[in-house]
């Protein structure tokens, strides 16, 4: 029984900057609508699968060169993830009615994706619900705001591809600072929430024809 109060207490916590993500954007897009708002959840968690099996193709980190480790994060990590929540997003942009609707979209499907990711941390390591709560979750927002932009088709080739780009950019550089040992922790804290910030700024309310 303590074992199994320890799990739905790690769910439960897991799930919180879901829950205030979901509600935050329900409340900035109440047109989006709820099913939406599910469906790009479960895109999310959908995600994860590709993800990691892109991730384990690559070789093990063997070195702690900064080289060796930017081209952990911004490789294996970052565009791994933003490939495959953007790929997700992207095949199922006719279900999210206008363009603008992309960035709540984005932004679901990316906590729903970090609510997997601090699931499996959670598991070997509960403190670590506590530590992605404050940094990872804001990040996969800010990043998902990006890849819904990347993945609408209102705005033209070229900014999409920069939209993606910047979301494989801030995440790289966000989990650059977690590997470098040693490394200021309010660095990638400050990445996280200076991405937020941006993001929110996409969530104005605007109707058809926003880019």
């Amino acid at each position: 029984m303590t074992e199994l109060s320890a799990i739905a207490a790690t769910a439960l916590l897991s799930a919180a900057p879901l829950a205030a993500g979901i509600g935050y954007l329900s409340a900035k897009r109440p047109h989006f609508g709820l099913l939406r708002f599910l469906l790009a959840v479960a895109t999310g968690f959908a995600a994860v699968i590709p993800a990691a099996i892109t991730q384990l193709l690559f070789p093990p980190l063997s070195s702690s060169g900064v080289f060796s480790l930017a081209g952990h994060a911004f490789a294996v990590i970052a565009l791994t993830e933003e490939g495959a929540k953007y790929l997700s997003v992207r095949a199922l942009r006719k279900r999210w009615g206008e363009p603008g609707n992309s960035v709540p979209a984005g932004m679901a499907a990316s906590l729903g994706f970090g609510f997997i990711e601090t699931i499996v941390y959670a598991s070997a390591n509960p403190s670590a619900v506590f530590v992605r709560a404050v940094t990872a979750a804001p990040l996969h927002a800010a990043c998902g705001a990006w890849i819904g932009k990347a993945a609408s088709d209102a705005a033209p080739a070229p900014g999409r591809a920069g939209y993606f780009a910047a979301a494989v950019i801030v995440h790289g550089a966000y989990d650059l600072g977690l590997l470098v040992y040693g490394f200021p922790i309010i660095v990638p804290v400050l990445i996280a929430i200076g991405g937020l910030a941006l993001a929110l700024s996409q969530l104005k309310t605007r109707r058809s024809g926003e880019n």
